[in-house]
């Protein structure tokens, strides 16, 4: 496997020491908590501007999100940003930079809102805590000059399996009008069979008995081969992929997840959802976030941005691909 030379240091100084196949209540504990504290990035020297921040309340409970607008008049699509970390961690400093670049680059109001966490809270409760958020956009974006009738989804990892999972929840609700779908090296089936899982076993960022940890703290239980026949638990096998909104994908090469992402690209684009792919190789699951690590962080997050605005102002779903296949992802 070879790696983006900014992290073959890191790579060779990291030794997984956590035992992921625990089954002991208390040491599985002990090890959330753990991923929890090496989950929180370090602080930031000075976060990148944009015009206005808030940070607001969901309302039933003590969710918060941060909302970020850029500093242009008008009102402004909306994109509502859910974080990663294995359903068990993450928080909202860890989309700050890139929910700030993405507000600037794609003009446009980002809500970055948090869920509650496994395996306290359980599926299905992280999934319906982000179906409240798209009802809270709904509601409230008007506050901050944002268009509710213009909104995209969006996640990385766990936050992008929530996401992708949100919008086929609503969409057999009758909604079906998101703008698009950023999806960030999402977690897109219920299974840790796939080829990369066994490429990329001993991680180092991700590997592949991690992620069944991740699972079974998620469901209180491990994966089941059911478990690929729902789409809250594997959006990315979901039979029916009509109404789907336009996606923009970006996954990483050396990421147990590499292969579902590759899989459902192929999936939308047999269904003739509006696509637009993009695999970094040599880079790792968490590239996306480390913008003050390695140069693709930025670059990725610019050219979504870029698809974005695009998807924001399509006046078609066909114009939309035509203008993406034109526009190569730099």
């Amino acid at each position: 496997m070879t790696y983006r030379p900014e992290f073959r240091a890191m790579i060779a100084a990291h030794v997984d020491t956590v035992n992921w196949l625990e089954k002991d209540p208390d040491r599985r504990q002990a090890i959330v908590l753990a991923q929890r504290t090496a989950m929180a990035p370090p602080p930031h020297p000075a976060p990148i501007p944009v015009a206005q921040t808030w940070v607001e309340e969901l309302g039933h409970s003590d969710l918060v999100a941060r909302v970020y607008r850029p500093d242009v008049e008008g009102v402004l699509p909306v994109l509502l940003y859910f974080h990663g970390g294995g359903w068990i961690g993450g928080t909202l400093d860890v989309l700050d930079d890139s929910c700030r670049i993405i507000a600037n680059s794609a003009e446009c109001v980002v809500v970055n809102a948090d869920y509650r966490l496994a395996p306290e809270h359980p599926y299905p409760v992280p999934l319906e805590d982000c179906m409240d958020w798209i009802e809270w956009v709904d509601r409230q974006i008007g506050r901050f000059g944002g268009d509710p009738n213009n909104v995209a989804v969006a996640g990385n990892s766990a936050g992008g399996h929530l996401a992708t999972a949100a919008v086929l929840r609503a969409r057999a609700a009758g909604r079906a009008d998101f703008a698009a779908q950023v999806l960030v090296y999402p977690v897109l089936a219920a299974s840790v069979a796939a080829g990369s899982y066994r490429t990329n076993e001993r991680g180092p960022f991700l590997s592949g008995p991690q992620m069944a940890f991740f699972w079974e703290s998620y469901l209180g239980r491990p994966v089941e081969p059911a478990d690929l026949a729902n789409p809250d638990l594997s959006p990315g096998t979901a039979s029916d992929l009509a109404g789907v909104p336009p996606t923009i994908l970006v996954s990483a090469e050396n990421d147990p997840l590499s292969d579902e992402c590759d899989a459902y690209a192929a999936a939308l684009r047999k269904a003739g959802v509006p696509i637009a792919a993009r695999r970094y190789e040599g880079q790792i699951h968490g590239f996306f976030t480390m913008s003050r690590v390695t140069g693709d962080a930025h670059h990725a997050t610019i050219e979504a941005a870029r698809r974005l605005r695009d998807a924001f102002d399509a006046t078609g779903r066909k114009e939309l691909q035509q203008l993406w296949d034109a526009s190569a992802w730099r």
